[in-house]
């Protein structure tokens, strides 16, 4: 009776371990793709803080003298600000990647997250490079 209640206490036991071990591998897939996206999301932000500090100067010493309205920006003045926004709004995508979601994402949404994530990450980097 005492084997069985051990075989039994160690079955349980090995099952929890398994459990475990399944979990903290998922967990490292979600650790692996997190720290992908935030390396190529802060590359991103870089490159704009660099690139686009000097874009948005460079423009603004182009504008007419304040008060202005749309119509005195002119049609180049209305495209590149329309630019601007652009380049704002692939900011603000990179920046709200999901990225703690992905530590505790069971198989299959990790993987359309990263997919998503990888997505929205070459498109904002394409986008701002061919803006900035």
């Amino acid at each position: 009776m005492r084997k069985r209640r051990n075989k039994k206490e160690e079955e349980r036991l090995r099952t929890e371990v398994e459990a475990a071990e399944a979990a903290l591998d998922q967990s490292q897939q979600g650790f692996d793709v997190m720290i992908d996206a935030l390396q190529r999301a802060a590359v991103i932000m870089e490159y704009v803080r660099v690139h686009g500090t000097h874009a948005l100067e460079k423009w603004k010493v182009s504008l007419p003298p304040e008060p202005r309205d749309w119509e005195s920006l002119g049609r180049e003045g209305q495209e590149r600000y329309k630019e601007f926004l652009t380049v704002a709004a692939c900011l603000l995508a990179v920046s709200n990647i999901p990225v703690g979601a992905l530590l505790s994402a069971e198989p299959d949404a990790l993987r359309e997250m990263d997919k998503a994530i990888d997505e929205t990450l070459r498109y904002a980097d394409k986008t701002i490079k061919s803006i900035v």
